[in-house]
């Protein structure tokens, strides 16, 4: 898809923070005109709410 739109590289960021899947990256969303985060910094990184998160906007499948 990337390749059919014209795009020679693409960059994706890691998934979580650490090698061990601890935690999830953080990811903000603007509200209000300041930035907060998705989720609480010590969430685990293997919980429903990033997985919830993976499953609809990065990884929609069931290897999670």
């Amino acid at each position: 898809m990337a390749r059919s739109a014209g795009m020679q590289y693409f960059e994706f960021s890691h998934l979580w923070l650490y090698f061990n899947a601890a935690n999830p990256v953080h990811v903000y969303e603007q509200k209000n005109g300041e930035y907060v985060l998705l989720w609480p910094t010590k969430t685990p990184g293997t919980t429903g709410v990033y997985r919830n998160f993976l499953a609809q906007m990065f990884l929609p499948c069931t290897i999670l």
